[in-house]
């Protein structure tokens, strides 16, 4: 089977219709129902624009990293890293240990595993409900009576606890505690400053402690603690807060998609392909779009063979065309025999004077070898006759009243009687059948009641 018709373009676009159709129906759906990253580029309530607001409205120089962390890190500025779908390289992770030790310091969000969390002394454990804060971190804060709301918005925050892996430095800060329901587990750390070379790092346990909805709410006090949190970072300074966004997924990043850009855009085999795929877009449109609508084009419709036989007969009475007529039915007579079959019989010698054929019937001589083709009978039909007659004398008479019919006109009766002649020369014939005439001719003669005027 050839090829050809699975490449025309309406069984191409078809397919790539289906194709996508079948794409979009088998695409999972994500499981997770809106965006739940720690990015300061959003003020929904899981994400963590307050903080970024209210740090720079304290005093500290804010601004995001959208590109991935430099080998070389400042020493002189604290870095957020608050998680995020794109994890920490190992080099990156080296790169902020690096800095650290040097001086810098880091607010690290906890998170289910990386390069990072090998290195931070504590791994995350059963937590619960926030512990009471101080009296004066919630003192202006408006009293409201929540007599019908649930546990977890009425009573506080409930928070992932912290347990260390290794004995800690004496001069560790806590910021943050949870405690087990009704005094069945102790209280641990939920958020927890230690240091590290010579600069420090706060370390939180849950990242619901940054997000908006919950740093905005006063009665909590959450939102004192973390600034409290960011000043021991920094060493009671304000050096640049750089927050970390290219790890929540903003910036440029490496992936097919991009690869595969880079290609098309940057190299020239890429320029080439896209040249390519435009102009076949261009002959798929060409192809399978009319401007205009096609004009169709006016047939005629032809007629039928036996439509031309009728038509001729008619077109023979009305010009009186007996001659023609006997001229059809010598020449039928003439195809069918003369390959052999009058041959078969023996020919004689010498055929007879058919100059005096006129004068058997009383009519005008025809010379001899027949009519010229100025006098319309055809030279061969004349020849094939008298041969027949030569070898047959008993249709000589019939071969002579056909050469006559082709000479002059003729009655309709007379036409008939023409017919009649060349059926009993037919006859003579091996194989012939008598019925030549009225099957190739007679059928377009009228009939003797009719005349012909």
């Amino acid at each position: 089977m050839s090829a050809a018709p699975l490449l025309r373009p309406r069984v191409i676009l078809a397919a790539l219709v289906v194709a996508l159709m079948v794409a979009i129906l088998i695409t999972p759906e994500p499981a997770v129902s809106g965006d739940q990253r720690l990015t300061t580029y959003s003020a929904a309530p899981f994400a963590a624009r307050g903080l970024y607001d209210v740090a720079a409205r304290l005093g500290w120089p804010v601004r995001r990293q959208d590109t991935p962390l430099p080998v070389a890190l400042d020493s002189d500025a604290v870095y957020a890293e608050l998680g995020g779908p794109v994890p920490l390289s190992l080099r990156e992770a080296h790169a902020l240990l690096d800095a650290v030790r040097r001086g810098a310091g880091l607010v690290y969000v906890l998170g289910e595993g990386g390069p990072l969390d090998d290195s931070i002394p504590f791994t995350r454990g059963v937590g619960g409900a926030l512990t009471a804060l101080a009296w004066g971190d919630t003192l202006p804060c408006p009293r409201q009576a929540l007599p019908l709301t649930i546990f977890w918005f009425a009573e506080g925050v409930n928070l992932y606890g912290l347990t260390a892996r290794r004995p800690l430095p004496p001069d560790t800060a806590v910021f943050l505690s949870v405690r087990g329901p009704t005094g069945a587990r102790p209280v641990v750390p939920a958020t927890v400053g230690y240091p590290l070379g010579r600069g420090r790092v706060l370390v939180i346990s849950d990242p619901d402690v940054l997000r908006n909805d919950v740093v905005r709410r006063c009665r909590w006090g959450i939102g004192v603690r973390v600034i409290d949190g960011l000043t021991w970072v920094s060493a009671g300074r304000r050096p640049p807060l750089i927050f970390d966004e290219y790890h929540q997924g903003f910036g440029a990043h490496a992936g097919l998609p991009r690869a595969v850009w880079a290609f098309l855009t940057d190299i020239p085999l890429g320029h080439t392909i896209i040249q390519w795929a435009v102009g076949g877009l261009v002959l798929v449109l060409a192809l399978g779009v009319r401007a205009i609508p096609p004009r169709s084009v006016p047939r005629i419709e032809r007629r039928s063979p036996l439509e031309h036989v009728d038509a001729l007969a008619r077109a023979y009475e009305q010009i009186h065309g007996t001659r023609t007529a006997a001229r059809r039915l010598a020449r039928g007579l003439r195809r069918r025999h003369e390959r052999g079959g009058w041959r078969a019989q023996g020919r004689a010698p010498a055929g007879p004077d058919v100059s005096a054929i006129g004068t058997a019937i009383g009519t005008e001589a025809v010379p001899a070898g027949g009519v010229t083709a100025a006098g319309h009978v055809d030279e061969a039909d004349a020849r094939f006759l008298e041969a027949v007659a030569a070898a047959h004398p008993e249709v000589a008479a019939d071969a002579r009243r056909v050469i006559l019919a082709e000479r002059r006109a003729v009655s309709p009766a007379e036409l008939l009687a023409v017919a009649d002649a060349v059926d009993r020369i037919d006859a003579v014939f091996p194989g012939g059948s008598g019925t030549h005439a009225a099957t190739t001719g007679r059928q377009d003669l009228p009939s003797p009641d009719e005349g012909m005027p």
